[in-house]
């Protein structure tokens, strides 16, 4: 079965619009995501929040699709890995400055790659944490 190239828009109507807190939404594709993380310079970061948000105004909607934007964040660190063609997914973190557990090699390897552009590195209990503050968010 092969991906649609284009996003989907979708109509968001009743609860399903209330609880997403839009009647517009779009759903990303891989290509998409790749193409801000591509965006991102070294010693950057952006969170998904901002890379959803910055998805919604390029297509004119109100919210990005949060679960897929996840699953094709994955597929695209991934890809990246496997082809080695250095999309720099390890610079997107989660709102909190939290490190993604389901990137390639884990939450760890996301710190060290991190680390070695010279960001902070914190690790609470089980979940690693990336030291946030504004001049580091990038602006796309």
């Amino acid at each position: 079965m092969q991906r649609p190239s284009q996003p989907e828009i979708k109509l968001l109507e009743g609860i399903a619009a209330q609880k997403m807190g839009g009647n517009t939404m779009v759903i990303p594709t891989p290509n998409i995501i790749a193409a801000w993380l591509q965006q991102v310079p070294e010693t950057f970061l952006l969170t998904t929040k901002e890379l959803r948000q910055k998805i919604a105004a390029q297509h004119q909607v109100d919210i990005t699709c949060p679960l897929t934007t996840g699953i094709f964040l994955n597929i695209v660190a991934k890809a990246s890995v496997e082809s080695n063609n250095n999309t720099p997914w390890w610079r997107v973190v989660k709102e909190n400055g939290q490190l993604n557990d389901k990137f390639p090699g884990g939450a760890a390897h996301q710190a060290t790659l991190l680390q070695a552009e010279g960001h902070q590195i914190i690790q609470r209990g089980k979940h690693w944490f990336v030291q946030l503050n504004k001049q580091l968010l990038v602006s796309l």
